[in-house]
């Protein structure tokens, strides 16, 4: 079993990318893998993204992104209650959404993606404002923290046959091709 964890920045379209080719190199693996996303909250996530122009709309306050971050990663994780699936979708169409559409993040525009991805609209809604999303939040955070102690997003790959895990912090398509190589069931990784 191999356990892929994505520590992504939210709003960051270079994780976009990283998300979309992880869930479609997820598919070819020759043995059974669980792809898991975690948004990651810090100061860093958020001074990153204000230093990238090309990632959000212009107007939102650094104040107003660290909100905003906060609530998509409390939304994916409402999310993930009807499924790891069903989350990670609903995280890309989030994230594109925002950041390549450049859609400023609203009430509207989070529902709208939950009914795309199938979510049940009423227990999403209610999830996203419970106590336990914001704990299991806090938990995923506090792997991070753990994790990466000096780096803001990085791909860890954990291999349970071999006992090893690999932390990928430049997460490159290259990298990831180049670390998920031996574990793709074709040799035509690109």
């Amino acid at each position: 079993m191999i356990n892929i964890y994505h520590f992504a920045n939210p709003l960051s379209a270079e994780c976009l990318s990283t998300e979309e080719h992880l869930q479609e190199l997820s598919c070819r693996l020759n043995s059974p893998a669980h792809l898991r996303f975690i948004p990651v909250l810090s100061k860093q996530i958020a001074d990153s993204v204000t230093a990238d122009d090309n990632d959000l709309d212009s107007q939102t306050t650094p104040v107003d992104l660290s909100q905003v971050i906060y609530q998509v990663v409390l939304d994916f994780k409402a999310a993930q209650v009807e499924g790891n699936k069903k989350a990670r979708h609903f995280l890309i169409d989030l994230q594109r959404s925002l950041t390549v559409e450049h859609k400023t993040y609203s009430n509207e525009l989070v529902t709208l993606i939950a009914k795309k991805v199938d979510l049940d609209i009423n227990d999403f809604l209610h999830n996203r404002l419970s106590t336990e999303i914001a704990q299991a939040v806090n938990q995923d955070q506090k792997l991070a923290e753990r994790l990466l102690p000096n780096c803001t997003t990085a791909v860890a790959i954990d291999d349970s046959s071999q006992n090893e895990t690999q932390l990928l912090t430049n997460v490159s398509i290259d990298n990831l091709n180049a670390a998920l190589n031996t574990y793709v069931v074709t040799s035509d990784v690109g």
